[in-house]
């Protein structure tokens, strides 16, 4: 079951927040904090009342909705256990008592909601031989450029000197949304599907050179093969017969320079377990992690 109130409060100040603006932080600590008070009151270690209660049948359906399609919530937990040496706490404890300190250990598990939306991709070909990739979402430093780069040079095989990744150019890239870790999940689909429909019309454009059938021509090592290899001819070669001769193809739907779009049909759910072990001086204060 669940119940929620929200309020919403006007400022005339500057906001002030210690975390990302997304509120999960502040969820997850009020959630785990209840869970560790609850535990004391029943007599029951933390990590045991959470063993009791994680979600084991997937997929699992929130009080608020949502659907879990997928994790392994308590081999996550027991993972983080395992690594944090869960069971030699009582030890490390007893020789922090010995030393005049005080020891504790906490565990913390979430569930993240993420993805959703959607995102469409632009091809072009540029100069001589650089296939650029505009798409309109914006990294902030994770690295998008590098995750892109990857999904194209593996569908096309071509060098990854050769592809060329643009964001953040509002007079050329089309709309798109940025936040909530949603870059792989929607936009890497969008560019591979971006990149199939190209290498389809390729297909198409180059068999009509060939003037043989498109089933006859497949795509391999960045460029367009006729069967039993009598004839081939690369992507960027293409791109350039098609700029020379606009005939090749019969209308929009043959452009090697496309855009595709892709919307997730959900968010995903990805999960974690935190664990932090902790000695505190009582005489000072001070804290080691």
């Amino acid at each position: 079951a669940a119940s929620t109130r929200v309020r919403g409060v006007f400022t005339n100040t500057l906001p002030v927040d210690a975390y990302r603006g997304a509120g999960r932080p502040e969820a997850s600590y009020l959630i785990e904090r209840l869970v560790d008070r609850a535990a004391r009151e029943l007599g029951l270690a933390p990590d045991e009342l959470r063993r009791r209660n994680l979600i084991a049948r997937l997929p699992y359906r929130t009080a608020f909705g949502d659907t879990y399609d997928s994790g392994d919530f308590l081999g996550v937990m027991e993972a983080a256990q395992r690594a944090a040496e869960w069971d030699g706490f009582p030890a490390r404890r007893a020789d922090s008592l010995a030393r005049g300190k005080r020891r504790g250990i906490g565990l913390a598990t979430y569930v993240e909601r993420s993805g959703g939306a959607s995102d469409t991709v632009k091809l072009a070909f540029e100069g001589e031989d650089t296939l650029t990739v505009l798409i309109g979402n914006q990294s902030n430093g994770q690295g998008h450029e590098t995750m892109y780069t990857q999904v194209v040079a593996a569908r096309t095989q071509l060098d990854p000197t050769k592809i060329r990744i643009v964001q953040g150019d509002s007079d050329r890239t089309p709309a798109g949304f940025t936040g909530g870790s949603r870059a792989t999940t929607v936009g890497a689909p969008a560019v591979d599907g971006a990149v199939q429909a190209l290498i389809e019309r390729g297909r198409v454009l180059a068999a009509r050179l060939f003037q043989a059938d498109p089933g006859d021509v497949t795509y391999a090592e960045g460029g367009f093969v006729l069967a039993g290899g009598a004839q081939r001819i690369d992507l960027f070669a293409l791109a350039r017969a098609l700029r020379e001769q606009p005939s090749l193809a019969s209308g929009p739907d043959e452009q090697l320079e496309l855009s595709h779009s892709h919307a997730a049909p959900g968010p995903t759910y990805p999960n974690g377990c935190h664990v932090c072990e902790l000695e505190v001086d009582p005489q000072t204060g001070s804290i080691e992690i």
